[in-house]
């Protein structure tokens, strides 16, 4: 029986990890298959003190640190979770393991727009991941859906290799952090199409 069962690795799972692993429990990470999470695909962490770089490295460390504090890994996912007397993980592939406390980080993932055409052009120029697919559009006119931080930065990364970037937000303001917004407003390359849905791919 492990002490903690902690689902998710991103920045939350990894830190718990962490600190599961100060405190000498027997603690166990279920990853998924993407450790760090969404803070992966961000190239330029600018908000987190003392550090320079991109989230990926950032995560690197994170990983690095919660493994040398002893946590295990599974990269697997959770299925099922229940509570009879202590808890019970069940794994996707039926597996199950038990636990005193179990720590949820799942995080969150990509929302996808729901319109006519999505699922037929995804993975075949629709992307969820300006990041890390920007690479296949070079000098290319390309389209970023959404008004956070993610939509933002994805439309700087792309504006570095595509042709024309238009920024499109259903309102008139952004959520994004506003010192990106207007590194965005600047660029040449982007152009903001704002109080705009799609309606069709």
């Amino acid at each position: 029986m492990y002490d903690l069962i902690i689902v998710g690795a991103g920045p939350a799972g990894l830190t718990c990890a962490i600190y599961a692993g100060r405190k000498k429990l027997n603690c166990l990470l279920v990853t998924g298959p993407n450790i760090g999470g969404e803070t992966n695909t961000t190239v330029d962490i600018q908000n987190y003190p003392g550090y320079e770089g991109s989230g990926a490295e950032l995560m690197q460390k994170f990983s690095a640190s919660a493994r040398k504090w002893g946590c295990e890994f599974l990269e697997q996912f959770v299925a099922k979770i229940t509570k009879p007397k202590e808890f019970v993980v069940e794994l996707d592939d039926g597996k199950k393991l038990d636990a005193k406390a179990v720590i949820l980080c799942y995080g969150r993932q990509r929302r996808k727009l729901g319109v006519p055409g999505e699922d037929r052009f995804f993975g075949r120029g629709l992307s969820t991941c300006a990041t890390c697919d920007a690479p296949l559009f070079p000098n290319k006119d390309v389209a970023v859906i959404g008004g956070g931080n993610s939509a933002v930065e994805g439309a700087l990364e792309l504006a570095r290799i595509a042709k024309k970037v238009y920024l499109v937000h259903r309102r008139d303001q952004f959520r994004a952090d506003e010192v990106t917004v207007e590194t965005a407003r600047k660029n040449p390359r982007i152009e903001l199409v704002l109080s705009s849905v799609p309606v069709e791919i």
